[in-house]
This record gives C-alpha cells, structure tokens and sequence, in this order.
C-alpha cells in the first residue's frame, strides 16, 4: 500500500545532530563505508589509552563480568571510533579491566576498503606474538577475509572470531571457528510481535530502493509482511529519500516533518495505533522525535541499541559518559573521553526522559547495544575455548554456553532477565552451525 509523499521546503540546520546520531548509530545497517566523512587525526593510531591503570567501578561496563582466569593473550580488532564508536568502546574497556598483558586491542585502517595491505599488515603483526591465543574481529569488514587467510599461513592455532560479517561467502564458515551476527531476516517477525504487543493496528515501512535492493533488507521486509498478514495489521510501504542521494542526508533527516498528511489520513482510520520503522540510521533520530510528537509507536531502530538516536532525542548525550577524561578533540573542541557509564544507567535516564514527555510505552529497542554485546561474548567464549570449556573442533559451538554468556551480559547490563535466541545461518537448505544469528528480547521504554 503506497502513500502519497507530501513535500514542503524545510531548511533547518542538523549538522550537530546527524554527526552524534551516526556517532551512536553502532552497525550503521551496514551503509557503504566510503560514504564515511574523513576523520580528523586519531592521534592514538588505533590504540586503547592505558597509561591511567584505573579499573573501571565494579558497577561501571559489562566488562567487570570476567572474573576467572585464561592463558596467553586475546586480540581484538575493531573498527576505529570515527566508524563505529561502541565497537571501539567494548574492546577499550577490556583493555582497561584486564590489562594490555592479556588483551591486544588494534583498530583497521580508516579506509579499510582501499588499505587491504594495511589489514594484513596488522593481523601478520597479531600472529607473530605466540601468545596469542584467540582472535575476535569486530566488524570482519570488507578486506578480512584476505588478512585472514594471511594469518592462517603463520598460525592455525589461533580461535578466530568474526563480528558483523557484511557478506556471506561459501567456505568462510572455515576461516573462523564463530561467527557472530544479528538475524535480521528474523528480526522481521520479531519487530511485527514487539509492535503488536505495542498496540499497532498499522505498521509502515519506510525506505527506500537501494535498500530494498539488499537481499538481508528485502527479506526482512518479505517476513514483516507476512508477520503483519498473520496478525492482522496492516502493512505499509512509505518511500523516503535515499541519505546518499542528490538531496543528501538533511533532506532525508527532515523527511518525517514532511508526512503529516500521509500521517494524519492514517490516525483519521486508526488513531494512534500506527507503528514506524525505518532502514537507515540517518532516519532514526527525526523519526523518534516524531514518534514523541503524535503519540505514534516506535517498536525498534533500524539498529538495535538503547544508544541508537534515543540518547540525542531525550537530551541526555552527557551522561553517556562519566566526565572522568574530559579534554579537547583535534579542533579544540570539549570531548568526553572518560568511562562509558552502565548500560542500565542510561537506560534509565531514557526512560525518564521518554516518560517526562508522555511517550510511555511508545519506544521499544534491544536491552544493549548489539555490537558491544558481541564483542564482549566472542571475547569470554574464546576464554572458554582456551581453557578447554567448550569443544575445541573447528565448526562446533556450545549453542548453550554461547547462549548464557550473552543472557548474563544482559543481565549484568541493564538489571533484566531478558531471552536470547541463537539460530544458524542457513543458506540454500544448507546450516552453518557455527555462524550464530543473534536475537534477544527487547525492552519498551
């Protein structure tokens, strides 16, 4: 069912906004990279400060769960901050709570498309120190495959983990002992229940054709409708402009200030029992607001994370932080670069926020951020590796081991006895035992 766009010239400045937004988008559904604005210098070259040897407060990350011991050293490779800031974050604090000694944290290149030898370069560097024992990569961006197989040629003894895989590839289950990855086709049914659940009499999709191109999204979309056919709601299509195009991204940030008519011939029919998603993470942050502002129903970001958009829209960015490293950026500016406060701090700060604004019960998300949840379970999972506490066959993973450590990160983080659902990836009838597709239960503000 399609929807009239109703445009009208909006110029207003959101510079400030869209560069927190995409600072806290995490997985940024997986835009091209070369879309990325340049960075300014990262004078650390890629490497966690660990001149303080604070620990961090015994309430402070989900990181004070490692509480045992494990031989030898675990590298983890992230994305820098300019790309994907709670990667960066989750393998930083590790760092901090268990010491340079045990862990090796290395950031890929900025324009890991383009430096592929550079990739190889730092995972030749990892594989030369004999005691490291296990590797996890977060996110095995484009290019890690070939550094893989690079490392393999020196060392085969090392348990490899891959994070946010962008593209499946037949014989990349064998590069790696685990892989690590949202469902999102899944994802699909999950949203539809969670917006049921909500309330939604009516659910529309925003997005547009270069993402409905992409065969995890079309899917997705596929599995929504079917969802919304089952439960009886009714689906519909809303077509929005492209971040990436002509009008690049504040014509699409200022999009949902334009469809009050659309929205209004929806609420006329239905009230306020209209949920919204949409595909890009540029989207999320106007999108919540307007949620707020007609009473509608947000069952979840294009990205699942209680720091997707909701921290800017409820104006409580300064407490992401705890002040403790405040200093200045390359241009001067003030930059908290202290602790990241517990996930279940903040939130709750959103949720008084949400309630402040009588929005209760009208946002949902995932309890934590996807990707510091995934760094965090490849990190203790190939604890237990090295210790001998899970099979230590290529391609066999304890399903139920996995399980309770991400159950147990949520808990730790946020207070609640949340569900977490594993599945294989599986392609053409064919199942990847060891690509774990993850889905936890969400959390309605």
């Amino acid at each position: 069912m399609e929807y009239p766009l109703i445009r009208r010239s909006l110029v207003r400045a959101l510079c400030f906004v869209l560069a927190l937004c995409l600072l806290f988008a995490g997985v940024a559904c997986r835009e091209k990279e070369s879309d990325v604005a340049p960075p300014t210098p990262d004078t650390t070259d890629g490497k966690a400060d660990e001149t303080s040897g604070d620990e961090v407060p015994a309430n402070g990350t989900p990181v004070e769960l490692i509480d045992y011991p494990f031989s030898g050293k675990i590298a983890i490779v992230t994305d820098d901050m300019h790309h994907h800031v709670s990667t960066y974050w989750a393998a930083y604090y590790l760092v901090q709570r268990l010491g340079s000694d045990k862990i090796i944290h290395r950031t890929w290149p900025y324009d890991f498309v383009q430096d592929s030898e550079e990739m190889i370069r730092i995972l030749l560097e990892i594989a030369e120190d004999p005691e490291v024992k296990a590797l996890v990569i977060n996110r095995a961006v484009v290019g890690t495959y070939a550094a893989v197989d690079a490392l393999l040629e020196l060392r085969d003894d090392i348990f490899i983990v891959y994070c946010n895989t962008p593209e499946f590839r037949t014989g990349v289950e064998s590069k790696a002992h685990l892989h690590i990855d949202t469902n999102n086709e899944l994802r699909g049914e999950a949203i539809i229940a969670t917006a049921k659940a909500m309330g939604a009499e009516v659910f529309v999709h925003c997005s547009f054709p270069r993402h409905l191109a992409m065969t995890t999204f079309a899917a997705r979309r596929n599995l929504m409708m079917a969802a919304c056919e089952r439960e009886g709601i009714l689906f519909v299509d809303l077509s929005v402009p492209d971040p990436t195009g002509p009008d690049g991204l504040p014509t699409t940030s200022m999009y949902f200030f334009d469809i009050s008519e659309d929205y209004s011939k929806l609420e006329a029919e239905h009230g306020k029992s209209i949920a919204l998603f949409a595909t890009s993470c540029v989207m999320q942050a106007p999108l919540q607001r307007y949620i707020i502002q007609v009473g509608a129903i947000y069952p979840e970001p294009c990205c699942p994370s209680p720091y997707h958009a909701f921290p800017v829209v409820l104006e409580v960015m300064d407490r992401i932080f705890d002040g403790s490293g405040m200093g200045v950026d390359a241009d001067g500016e003030p930059q908290d670069k202290g602790r990241l406060r517990p996930v279940s701090d903040v939130v709750g700060d959103i949720r008084e926020s949400i309630a402040a604004r009588g929005a209760t019960g009208r946002l949902a998300t995932w309890p934590v951020p996807e990707e510091m949840m995934y760094t965090y379970a490849g990190m203790v999972y190939s604890t237990k590796w090295i210790n001998g506490e899970v099979p230590r066959e290529r391609g066999i993973i304890d399903y139920a081991a996995f399980k309770e450590i991400c159950e147990t990160y949520i808990y730790e983080s946020t207070g609640e006895h949340l569900g977490v659902e594993l599945n294989p990836l599986s392609i053409s009838g064919r199942s990847y035992n060891n690509f774990l597709l993850v889905l936890p239960d969400s959390i309605v503000f």
